[in-house]
């Protein structure tokens, strides 16, 4: 969600923006054209609104408590930053169960799996079953999880950023009103209750989606953007391997 300098430059000829935020940041920094696209997300994690599968056989699947907020705990693939610390402060809260996806990092994984408080995953493939069977995603990045969780109608909030572009995409989505940014651990009980009893209302941002081209239509040349068909005829698909990463 937010811009580093590095990215713009006079040579390049589209610049592409998740949000009206990043599109201005862009401007600012010198980028010409700029244009506004969906994010990158799966159709099978946008279907998670409408999917039959119910919370209640999403966590029997996952083997997951069926009583209970369950709290999504996110680093990215790799486990980045202190997840241990925000599951056990989630836990003292009160907030509800602190599901911790560990990712590649098998330390966080043995430390998480010490503490009862705590449930730990290492690695998921199913991310929508999994967004399916939570309350609410606690992340540090701003990453694609975070945009995955968004699509989902998952509650989303940001806890301990790391370093860097954690803080900035962060930053973006506070002010964008996406994903508030908690700061404190005094705040943090109370603010994922506040993020929980908002879920199921009108999100504005996700409504305009659909309006916006995606990744693929904004850089095609304009002919054959004026059609879904016409897209299709003029790009060969890809053979992608579906993404596992819990982020």
């Amino acid at each position: 969600m937010s811009v580093h300098r590095a990215w713009v430059h006079s040579s390049v000829d589209l610049h592409l923006a998740l949000h009206e935020l990043a599109a201005e940041d862009a401007r600012l920094a010198g980028a010409g054209h700029i244009e506004v696209v969906r994010p990158a997300v799966r159709d099978c994690v946008t279907g998670v609104r409408s999917s039959p599968r119910s919370t209640v056989a999403a966590r029997q699947a996952l083997g997951l408590p069926q009583q209970g907020r369950l709290i999504l705990v996110t680093g990215g693939s790799e486990g980045l930053g202190d997840l241990d610390r925000t599951a056990h402060e989630i836990a003292t809260s009160r907030a509800g169960i602190p599901v911790v996806l560990c990712g590649r990092n098998r330390r966080l994984l043995r430390q998480c799996t010490a503490n009862r408080s705590v449930i730990a995953f290492s690695w998921i493939d199913d991310v929508p079953l999994l967004l399916t069977a939570a309350d609410c995603v606690v992340q540090n990045a701003g990453g694609m999880m975070s945009l995955e969780a968004l699509a989902a109608g998952v509650p989303v909030v940001t806890y301990r950023c790391i370093a860097g572009h954690g803080e900035t995409n962060a930053s973006v989505l506070d002010r964008a009103g996406l994903v508030p940014w908690i700061r404190s651990c005094a705040q943090l009980g109370d603010g994922i209750s506040k993020a929980i009893a908002l879920k199921g209302r009108p999100d504005p941002w996700s409504t305009t989606l659909a309006s916006r081209p995606s990744i693929v239509q904004a850089v095609l040349p304009p002919p054959l953007r004026r059609s879904e068909s016409a897209a299709h005829a003029g790009v060969r698909k890809p053979n992608l391997r579906r993404r596992s990463s819990p982020n």
